[in-house]
């Protein structure tokens, strides 16, 4: 019973249509939910006054912590370092439940695995509310090889040993 804000990332990779049977499908379950890009910078002003509308103020003196989760390499760390190099005052800080947090930016790449810590960073001051980066969660097991390569060829997951090209190969001749 959590308050939950569900972001559609990199909403400028699928139609209209799609972001509108998308948005549609969480409303009908009552999420509070957004369409973002950091590319095409869609509703990323929108994510702190959405964050303000839903926190629950029980521990002001700590502030709002939301967690950000997702799978590998769907924007994560590039939501928070982009509201982060927005005009509010913000700064990274080794969170309340969290010491080993770094005094930095999220780090960001091209492949997954880049965010290896939980790391928290102050995105709003008055009232105070973080953003927790998190690795991405996957599923512990593919059990279906042609999906795994098919993944890795999109750079969704990472397979040591592999090359796209041997990846590209196996799918396109199989």
């Amino acid at each position: 019973n959590k308050p939950r804000l569900v972001l559609l990332h990199r909403c400028d990779l699928i139609s209209k249509q799609e972001q509108l049977r998308e948005l549609e499908y969480f409303k009908q379950r009552n999420q509070k939910v957004l369409l973002t890009s950091v590319k095409s910078g869609t509703n990323m002003n929108a994510i702190i006054p959405s964050l303000l509308s839903i926190r629950q103020s029980r521990f002001a003196s700590i502030g709002s912590y939301f967690a950000v989760m997702g799978i590998p390499n769907v924007g994560k760390s590039s939501i928070i370092g982009s509201i982060q190099k927005r005009p509010l005052r913000s700064e990274r800080v080794g969170c309340a439940f969290h010491p080993q947090c770094v005094d930095a930016s999220p780090h960001v790449g091209a492949i997954p695995g880049v965010t290896k810590r939980v790391a928290s960073t102050k995105v709003h001051v008055r009232p105070d509310i973080y953003m927790i980066d998190t690795p991405g969660i996957f599923l512990p097991e593919i059990s279906d090889p042609e999906v795994g390569m098919k993944l890795a060829l999109c750079g969704r997951l990472c397979l040591e040993g592999m090359t796209h090209r041997w990846c590209a190969f196996e799918v396109t001749h199989s």
